[in-house]
């Protein structure tokens, strides 16, 4: 069970990487999203190895239609939304008490990890984006007051590019 969750959580970094990528590409997550995808096919590869039991193929049966649609189908061609990649930019709004605080209190002392996730919530678009990452992605105890003054802090990040 713990390999599955360590899955889970390699998965979940990998979307961060991936969130960052799309944004603006950095060396930092090009590398973190490389090695998280190499432990992820190194898990993967592992459960390969364990036997698999295999079903038989199902057999394809023929469609029959009894009655003739009368209303053609009408698909519409694709509509091409062009998206403005959003960028707030948190590190300049960090002190280096914070960066520490933060660092030590939410990240176990982890720069990896932090610098990964400010990556990842300067490219987010809107508060609400954030707040879902770090309440259900991350699981942070909103009560906390450590993530009360980090959930503050990109805040005041969101609002001050309104």
């Amino acid at each position: 069970m713990a390999d599955f969750e360590k899955l889970i959580c390699d998965i979940i970094e990998l979307e961060g990487a991936v969130r960052v990528l799309s944004a603006r590409t950095s060396e930092e997550a090009l590398t973190i999203a490389r090695r998280k995808l190499a432990e992820i096919e190194a898990a993967l590869n592992e459960e390969a190895a364990e036997p698999v039991v295999e079903t038989p193929e199902p057999v394809e049966k023929p469609i029959v239609v009894s009655e003739p649609v009368e209303e053609p189908i009408v698909v519409s061609e694709p509509v091409e939304v062009a998206v403005e990649p959003a960028y707030h930019d948190l590190r300049k709004l960090l002190t280096l008490n914070d960066k520490f605080m933060f660092r030590r209190e939410l990240f176990d002392n982890n720069d990896e990890e932090f610098n990964a996730t400010i990556d990842l919530l300067s490219a987010m678009h809107s508060l609400d984006e954030v707040e879902e990452y770090l309440y259900y992605d991350l699981a942070w105890d909103r009560e906390n007051p450590t993530v009360v003054l980090f959930h503050e802090f990109v805040a005041r990040a969101f609002n001050e590019e309104k």
